[in-house]
């Protein structure tokens, strides 16, 4: 079983919850590079010089967290902070805005947050993938304390109890996590 087939057994309530605890210990490294760089880029294909707010990401994970206790409270601010996501996203992908890995995965881990509560159309693995890239790359927190986070979380998941012993939990954990240091690795 893979790390995505692992997450979209959980529970959507759980796959919320753990994107958003794993993005809570990841959004440190924008904060660090925020007070620390400019957060500005020069789109190539218009010329045209752009800045991000260094509390962006704060303020998006703060408006998920809203959403996620009281939904459909925030939906237009949900709207909003996509749009706002979606330039420096494009920057990114066309190297018009060179971030550190881990910056930019943290960056796309919020991104893509939005994008799968928004739209319902991507699965929340790719966020949870990415906040996990970002904090063993960061060395935030260990791989054995990463593997108790995500198992706790498999706990609660009635889909995953009924279907799975602990064992296989937590061998699936491991293999995801093995994934995530091979492409840290291999870049």
């Amino acid at each position: 079983m893979t790390l995505k087939n692992y997450i979209e057994n959980l529970t959507k309530k759980n796959q919320i919850e753990i994107a958003l605890k794993l993005i809570s210990i990841a959004l440190p490294i924008w904060t660090k590079f925020a007070i620390n760089n400019k957060l500005s880029y020069t789109e190539s294909v218009t010329g045209t010089h752009q800045t991000i707010k260094g509390n962006l990401l704060e303020k998006a994970l703060q408006t998920v967290n809203q959403e996620f206790k009281n939904p459909n409270s925030k939906q237009n601010d949900l709207k909003i902070l996509f749009d706002t996501f979606t330039e420096p996203i494009t920057a990114i992908q066309d190297n018009d805005w060179d971030l550190p890995k881990e910056v930019s995965l943290v960056f796309y881990a919020i991104y893509n947050l939005l994008i799968a509560i928004k739209d319902h159309e991507l699965s929340l693995h790719i966020s949870i993938n990415q906040a996990c890239d970002a904090i063993l790359k960061a060395e935030l927190l260990s791989s054995k304390a990463l593997k108790e986070l995500l198992y706790n979380y498999s706990k609660s998941s009635n889909k995953l109890k009924k279907n799975m012993p602990k064992s296989v939990i937590i061998e699936v954990v491991e293999i995801g996590l093995k994934l995530v240091k091979r492409i840290i690795k291999n870049g």
